[in-house]
């Protein structure tokens, strides 16, 4: 019923442009609702809509949205903007008025920026100063020995102005607070 293409075919275009979309399909026609699954659709709802069915298939589907919610950052280099994800991040080194995302996967990129203004972006996401240098993602620590904390062969210093709250925020995020 749409005036430039029917839903099969808006279906078949969306799952080229990302194939991990998640498509229900609200018909009137059964039949139509079976040619869905060569989209590739999770379910489909037949006409009149009753909140029963949305709600059982919504909530169905909602565990899969809730997967897929990947919190990333937009970080300025030279070669231009990257998105990476908040997750991979191990620590960020403060050089000058230059940041270094340390990443999980060995990768370092650089960006032109202060760490006051990325620890307020990412101060929900369990990042913490040891140091007027380094802003750490809680969830890489192994270790916390006296004024240090590891990851492997990561070893940084915490410094003692800092470390009482360093230490009590660690803490939170292993409670789960």
């Amino acid at each position: 019923m749409m005036p430039l293409m029917n839903g099969i075919e808006a279906s078949k275009k969306l799952r080229k442009l990302d194939d991990e979309i998640i498509i229900i399909f609200l018909t009137s026609l059964a039949q139509f609702a079976i040619e869905g699954y060569s989209a590739q659709a999770l379910d489909y709802i037949i006409k009149p809509l009753n909140y029963f069915d949305f709600a059982m298939k919504f909530f169905r589907i909602l565990p899969r949205i809730k997967k897929k919610e990947v919190e990333s950052l937009v970080i300025k280099t030279k070669q231009g903007n990257q998105v990476i994800n908040i997750n991979d991040i191990i620590y960020i080194e403060s050089i000058g008025h230059n940041l270094n995302y340390h990443l999980f996967n060995k990768d370092t990129l650089e960006e032109r920026n202060t760490l006051k203004n990325i620890e307020a972006k990412l101060s929900r996401y369990n990042f913490s100063r040891c140091n007027s240098c380094y802003l750490v993602n809680l969830k890489y620590i192994t270790l916390i020995s006296g004024y240090k904390w590891f990851l492997s062969d990561i070893e940084l210093a915490i410094s003692q102005p800092r470390k009482k709250q360093f230490l009590e925020e660690f803490n939170n995020y292993l409670l789960g607070h």
